[in-house]
């Protein structure tokens, strides 16, 4: 882009060192470049070693490439490293027919009509989550992966064994790890340097030789293997309905070439968790965090859920549009911090935008983080203020950006699943808790401007860093609620909720298990 003369004077970013290029933090970068982007303007350009990267800081910017000129923006960024790891993974795949193949199995699985058929997966997760969340001693983290990784599982491929799931989402959680770290732009020299490819595995310094065969070989086992169990579930009768079953069995004419079918649907299914984890157990993780900070939120979306829905039973999604409160606060955790704060597209062609030219193959950074805080839609954007969107002419709603850009997008596929998943979280926590406030490791206040996140594909509070001990003890189920706690599989008979060793949760007055005390 910026080998060949400028047209404009615009500034395109900070000066480069020689050689090395600009130094990029490997932590909330998004924040950096937000920075850079006061500075230097809403486009700017930096560049590590050879390659170059340019960051939309505004949203008219990222409306005029990733909609306006979406077919030149549609692609994934490439390197040396995604090459040697190549697995078929939807969400780094180019344009073209096997992309467009993954998109129509998901649409036809996840618009809007069919994802109606899930709503009872959805409901009983949330349930199982709202019984674990005061009984388990895991933290929040693991517990809102836990919950999510469910959702995708089952979706995907049906409700296969618990001991299968659990392997399954542990191997799937090891790889979104190390994908995390392929994904951060400064790691491998080798994505800077190519020819370094061609280096053997056991050469000295060629550690990334071997990282990316055991990433590679690691992924296409994730991928296959619950597909060939759902084939032999199918053989003997006891697949259950699912994704994977779905199209396994009648593709619709989705998928022109039979011969392509099981690796297809493999690739397609396993999108469910990769693409939906990290990002809802981030925001649920994020979610309990902020309204633990913010106890008069919790009051406010209590009494409405109380007027509306009753203490008899729990909200549910038939009650969503009497609940304007519980969806303003849903906006706003989106806003506040969206678990995607960088989207990352990359050009298929050639490309001129103010002035400047952008070379085939760049890649193209949306801050998103940075469009939801700016004041001129969102006054004192570093508050959490559910109230911002209750006025008469609110603000543009964050899931607009949240759930991607561009012709990729087209709706994210998923949006539909993983928005009900996320107000039924929120509503029906909000409803059956209160949750206290958590101090961090030195025992001060949490600041609540500063919370800490952590770097990856997908965003998450890095509670490790600075309040680890946010788990179970935090959530006090309301004693007003008795009936309503019946729908998921409570009795209320005392002050006490009590917890056996097979997690079936009971109040009750008259045995001495493991209690916890009520306000």
């Amino acid at each position: 882009m910026f080998n060949l003369p400028l047209i404009s004077t615009l500034k395109l970013g900070p000066a480069p060192k020689p050689i090395v290029g600009n130094d990029v933090p490997n932590s909330e970068i998004w924040a950096v470049l937000g920075k850079w982007a006061k500075k230097y303007g809403d486009v700017l350009h930096f560049r590590i070693f050879s390659r170059h990267f340019v960051v939309l800081s505004s949203l008219e910017s990222a409306l005029d490439l990733y909609e306006k000129r979406s077919k030149t923006y549609a692609g994934r960024p490439t390197s040396a490293m995604s090459d040697l790891v190549r697995n078929g993974s939807v969400l780094f795949s180019q344009p073209g027919n096997r992309l467009e193949i993954y998109r129509r199995l998901l649409r036809a699985w996840l618009n809007p009509d069919i994802a109606k058929k899930h709503f009872h997966i959805q409901r009983e997760e949330t349930n199982n989550f709202l019984k674990k969340v005061v009984g388990s001693k895991d933290t929040m983290s693991i517990m809102a992966r836990r919950y999510a990784g469910s959702i995708a599982i089952r979706l995907a491929y049906g409700d296969i064994p618990e001991k299968k799931k659990e392997e399954f989402a542990q191997i799937a959680d090891e790889l979104l790890v190390v994908q995390n770290q392929g994904g951060q732009p400064s790691r491998w020299l080798v994505n800077s340097f190519p020819i370094l490819r061609f280096v053997p595995a056991w050469f000295p310094g060629a550690y990334f030789k071997r990282w990316a065969s055991e990433t590679h070989m690691k992924t296409n086992e994730l991928i296959k293997t619950p597909i060939q169990m759902i084939r032999q579930q199918m053989s003997t009768g006891e697949a259950v309905p699912s994704f994977a079953t779905h199209f396994l069995e009648n593709t619709e004419g989705l998928i022109p070439h039979r011969s392509d079918r099981d690796d297809i649907v493999a690739c397609a299914a396993n999108s469910f968790y990769a693409a939906g984890t990290e990002t809802t157990s981030g925001f649920v993780a994020l979610c309990f965090l902020l309204l633990s900070l913010h106890p008069e939120i919790q009051r406010k979306g209590q009494a409405e859920i109380d007027a509306v829905v009753g203490t008899e039973a729990l909200p549910s999604i038939e009650h969503r549009t009497e609940l304007p409160y519980i969806e303003s606060v849903l906006k706003e955790v989106h806003r506040f911090h969206p678990a995607a704060p960088l989207l990352f597209h990359a050009t298929t062609e050639d490309d001129n935008y103010k002035g400047y030219f952008i070379p085939k193959g760049c890649t193209v950074y949306a801050n998103i983080w940075l469009m939801l805080r700016d004041p001129a839609h969102y006054a004192e954007p570093e508050l959490f203020k559910p109230e911002r969107f209750m006025v008469e002419s609110p603000p543009p709603d964050p899931r607009k950006l949240t759930f991607g850009l561009g012709r990729r997008q087209v709706n994210c596929p998923g949006q539909h699943v993983g928005d009900v998943s996320l107000w039924l979280t929120l509503a029906r926590t909000i409803a059956t808790c209160n949750i206290k406030s958590c101090t961090m490791v030195d025992g001060k206040p949490i600041d609540k401007l500063n919370i800490p996140f952590m770097q990856g594909l997908a965003s998450s509070v890095s509670f490790r860093t600075f309040c680890p001990q946010f788990t179970h003890t935090f959530f006090q189920v309301r004693l007003n609620l008795s009936t309503a706690t019946l729908n998921i599989g409570l009795e209320h008979t005392g002050r006490c909720w009590i917890i056996d060793d097979t997690h079936n949760h009971k109040f009750t007055c008259c045995r001495p298990v493991c209690t916890v005390s009520l306000e």
